[in-house]
């Protein structure tokens, strides 16, 4: 319905909601501005859940098991467990796969026919990185961007999510890519964070 929408509603057979209630206020914004309050950062190697994930057979399960650290959508804690959540949603609200889904409306629109996806072994495609595709292509998604979400006049991306998804109002905590750079004349800025966009 929107991004205000509890995660909980997807996975109704999930024990783990009544084993912890606070999970209950978990929304599919929380997952994708990194704020889930999940006990996972990989943004500072405090704790890395990918690695943990990557060991079992059903990723998105995984992820809705790990404990809570925080109240939701209190902390910006970064993890790769939130976008394969967000995966998982995406095949129950879709019906169909997250890679079919990717491939049938965005992928074929921009004419991307080259990509290779990492999966579990339950055949969950990781939306939390691992994904190949070649210089050219991620150009297209570019472009789409640029445009705000059309390619040749269709529109394929609504424009309003656009908006919304590249906002990043979002601080991280003690963060400037400057941090990152060789230059010694380069002042630090603070690094904000989206809908999974820096």
């Amino acid at each position: 319905k929107n991004v205000k929408q509890p995660i909980y509603t997807f996975f109704p057979t999930e024990n783990i909601f009544t084993a912890d209630t606070l999970k209950k206020q978990i929304t599919i914004e929380n997952l994708l501005e990194m704020r889930s309050g999940f006990d996972c950062n990989e943004w500072d190697d405090s704790k890395d859940c990918e690695a943990e994930m990557e060991k079992t057979t059903d990723w998105v399960k995984f992820s809705l098991s790990i404990p809570l650290k925080n109240k939701p959508g209190t902390t910006w804690a970064y993890t790769s467990c939130n976008p394969m959540i967000i995966g998982g949603i995406i095949e129950k609200a879709a019906g169909m796969p997250v890679t079919q889904f990717a491939d049938k409306h965005l992928f074929a629109p921009l004419g991307i026919t080259k990509y290779r996806w990492t999966t579990d072994p339950s055949g969950h495609g990781m939306t939390g990185g691992s994904f190949y595709i070649r210089p050219i292509d991620m150009l297209q998604i570019g472009q789409l961007v640029l445009n705000n979400g059309k390619k040749g006049g269709r529109r394929i991306i609504s424009e309003k999510w656009l908006k919304n998804s590249t906002r990043c109002n979002i601080p991280i905590p003690g963060s400037s890519f400057v941090q990152m750079s060789r230059s010694a004349v380069a002042i630090p800025q603070p690094t904000y964070y989206g809908y999974y966009w820096y």
